[in-house]
Formats: structure tokens, sequence, C-alpha cells
């Protein structure tokens, strides 16, 4: 089959599954936290990289900055010429020596993900009262912001979905400018699709309720994004057309364009990092970025990426949002079916 692959590629790789903290939800709870990416993959993951248009490689855990290879690793990336991005629990970051040490190794971006709103929360969520060390990472980040972009995260899951009005009132404490809001999705865990948040029309519904609750953040200066991973057509008309028109939207997937290359601590190559140890591949048949070209043109993995980005239903084959929305991340659509995902609400 004829495979038109991307011009350019951005790269996950996920250094460690060690954290400090136990999230409920966490995806990485499978590997008892114990896991790491040796040296010998990750040189070799670099070997296989540096073949591919890769600008960005964004290191992911886990917890990356417990690896006590960190700065050596975001130091190697930076020489190698990439745009160095972490996604972070923050807790770290409280310690300005570490933090001024990542920012002269050569990160280029922040994300922190904030786990719950109180410090309740944490304790209940994550298992540690990890509130106040996460902020003053915050607060340390945000006296460098000339030196480095970062953005706060928010996962609407567990206490952040039962406590909105907290979640707003943290984000404006923390001092963040600009945070994005985005939505749990499922895991698939040796073929097994695992969830037990909000089923998809409790999140629209969850998203639209709190819209009126955004303007706080505007009022404070703060820019804020919605990131939306489930069909336009659980959200009332108005409530996408407000985000659009504000410029407020996020949407798509990095499956749908197979931009991304995620690459786990063993080696593996991933659809996503929430297909957790379902690899398509492994960087031991693509030692080269010519072999990964090679690899994505073949039919199996063809076949994938090409049913991944196809139409779920005939609804979604005539929707005048469907560039933009692509039906949502499609291991909802593995979890709850159509009749769950295409359902409007009528209850806002």
């Amino acid at each position: 089959m004829s495979t038109k692959l991307p011009n350019r590629y951005t790269a996950w790789l996920t250094i460690t599954r060690g954290c400090q903290l136990r999230c409920d939800w966490c995806y990485a709870k499978q590997t008892k936290y114990a896991t790491r990416m040796s040296d010998d993959v990750f040189y070799r993951s670099m070997e296989m990289l540096s073949g591919l248009n890769v600008k960005t490689v964004c290191l992911i855990g886990g917890e990356p900055t417990t690896d006590s290879r960190f700065l050596k690793i975001v130091r190697d990336l930076k020489n190698r010429g990439y745009h160095v991005s972490v996604i972070s629990n923050g807790i770290r970051f409280a310690d300005e020596k570490f933090l001024d040490d990542m920012l002269d190794a050569g990160i280029g971006n922040v994300i922190v993900s904030l786990k719950s709103a109180t410090s309740g929360g944490y304790v209940h969520d994550t298992h540690k009262d990890a509130y106040a060390a996460v902020l003053k990472g915050l607060a340390n980040l945000k006296v460098r912001n000339k030196e480095v972009k970062y953005t706060l995260s928010i996962t609407l899951c567990g206490s952040m979905a039962r406590e909105f009005d907290s979640v707003i009132a943290t984000i404006i404490e923390s001092g963040a400018t600009n945070v994005s809001f985005d939505t749990e999705r499922p895991i698939i865990v040796n073929n097994d699709v695992q969830y037990d948040g909000l089923t998809p029309q409790e999140t629209a519904d969850l998203l639209v309720s709190t819209y009126p609750k955004m303007r706080l953040l505007k009022e404070s200066g703060i820019d804020y994004y919605i990131y939306i991973t489930h069909p336009f057509c659980l959200f009332p008309e108005w409530y996408i057309k407000a985000l659009k028109e504000t410029g407020r939207l996020m949407s798509g997937c990095q499956i749908f364009g197979g931009t991304g290359i995620i690459i786990d601590e063993h080696g593996r190559i991933l659809p996503c990092n929430h297909f957790c140890s379902s690899g398509l591949g492994s960087i031991d048949n693509c030692k080269k970025g010519v072999d990964y070209i090679s690899w994505r043109k073949q039919e199996p993995i063809a076949r994938f990426y090409e049913q991944m980005s196809s139409y779920p239903t005939k609804q979604c084959e005539t929707c005048p949002q469907w560039q933009i929305c692509g039906a949502g991340c499609r291991i909802n659509w593995f979890k709850f079916g159509e009749i769950e995902l295409t359902k409007r609400s009528d209850n806002i």
C-alpha cells in the first residue's frame, strides 16, 4: 500500500518509570516504578533519530528528573542540536540549584503536570504531600521565565475534576501565565484497555459547566487552552465555537498525522505513551533512520496508522469539524464505542 510519511517528527523518550509520587491513575504502576532506559537503548535511539527530521525531543517518565543521568541526557541532546522539553511533576524545581543546572544543560521547554489543587488532594491522589514543593517549583520557574518557556498542565481527573474552584485558585496562586487543560484517557496494557475515570459525556459536561469560571483566569492575565480528546459532537456547538474564536481550542492526536516517535525504556516503539507495553516495533529493528522509514511503510504498520486516522463512523465522514476533531483519542473508541462517543449533550 502507498504510504505518505510526515516531513518532520517529534520524539518522546521514556528515560525512567521511577517517580516520587504514586498517582492512583498513573500508567507507570504496571512497571512498579522500577524500570529505566539503559545507556545503550538511549544511544541506539539517538542513532535512529539522527537519520530523521526530528527537531524536538521530549523527556517523559515516570518522572524524568529523578533519573541520576537527567542533566547529562539533556546536555547530550542539546549538543546534538535538539530542542529539549521535559514533562515533570515539578517537585525537583523547588531546588533552585537543580533548576539552574537544568537550564544550563539546555532545557528549552518545561511542562509541569499539576496532580491536585490542594495539599489534601496530593495526599489522597498521589499518596505524598508534594503540594508545597510543586508551588515552590512553579514560583522558581516564574522567576526564570525569560530563560525557559513553561506551561502548567492540568489533567481533569481525581480531585482536579471534583474541586474545580480550588484548581482555578491554585493556578492563579502559582503565578503561571500559560495553562493547558487535558482530559483523562484510557491506557492499553498488554492489549487490555484500562480506565476507571469519567465517561466521555461526563468529561464533556464537566468542561462545559466550568467554562464560565475560566474568565477568572483571563482576568488574571493567564492564557489557557483546552485540549479536547473527545469527539466534538459530545459538546454544545456554542462551546466549541467559543474556544475556536478565542484561540483556546487544542485538539487532534500525533497518531493522526503519524508525527510522533515514542520510545519506551525498553526500546519499544509505541504508537503513544498510553499504549503501555504495547509496542509496534523496536529500535532493534530500526537501527538507522532509513530503517525506521522502511518499517513505517511495512503493510501492518501502515495499516495501523491508516485505521487509527480513518473515520470511525458514517457521521464522521460528513462532519464539518472532522479536520480539527478527528474523532478524538482512538483509545476512547476502544473503551466506549460509537454509542458513548457520538451522543450530544442535552443537559447543559
